[in-house]
């Protein structure tokens, strides 16, 4: 799934009026503002009375269910034959912006924005992402290729979201929030550089 694949499905979906923000892997380039690393799929959340339309939309253009043992309504992959999929997480929210259906979601959690090839898109903030994805299984080696790229933007975003994270080396990231807070209480005086925290699906 590349930059160009990410963004057509993107403008494809806004321009048959279904709102969708950028969520996973391809979100947290968003925020970066780059891409650190190969993706696989497109993760989007949007409201679950557009999942019909955007079902339509994919299926006319190939895609097909793809059976996965979280499977639900609000959570589904469809993919084609290229190999491209799109994971997608629908919610609604009641007029407070509180969640009544589905995935997570909240309004706090739907005003974020980042880039890709410098084309703005909706995204998850960076706050709300590391709420989502702390616990996630990450691929070691994958950081390992991307920490250098990552390390001079993403800090920024985290200290602007309030978000409290350390880096122990650049190949290595703590992603339990409750063990990062306490890593951060024990050794915040003996840290003189702010570090960032990474939330990769595997």
């Amino acid at each position: 799934m590349t930059a160009e694949n990410a963004l057509a499905l993107y403008d494809l979906f806004r321009s048959h009026g279904i709102t969708v923000w950028v969520d996973g892997g391809w979100g947290v380039d968003a925020l970066l503002g780059r891409q650190t690393r190969p993706h696989s799929d497109l993760d989007v959340a949007l409201r679950h009375s557009d999942v019909p339309k955007l079902r339509a939309l994919l299926e006319e253009r190939g895609y097909r269910d793809v059976p996965r043992g979280d499977t639900r309504d609000c959570n589904l992959v469809l993919g084609n034959d290229l190999g491209h999929q799109i994971d997608v997480h629908s919610f609604e929210l009641d007029a407070q912006g509180n969640n009544v259906f589905g995935c997570g979601y909240r309004a706090e959690h739907l005003c974020g924005e980042g880039t890709i090839s410098g084309r703005v898109v909706k995204s998850i903030p960076p706050k709300q992402i590391i709420e989502f994805h702390t616990g996630y299984k990450i691929d070691d080696g994958c950081l390992a290729a991307t920490a250098d790229a990552m390390f001079d933007r993403l800090p920024a975003m985290l200290l602007a979201a309030g978000v409290d994270a350390v880096v122990v080396d650049s190949h290595h990231f703590y992603v339990e929030l409750v063990r990062l807070r306490k890593f951060v209480k024990q050794h915040i005086r003996r840290c003189r550089v702010m570090s960032l925290t990474l939330i990769y699906y595997s």
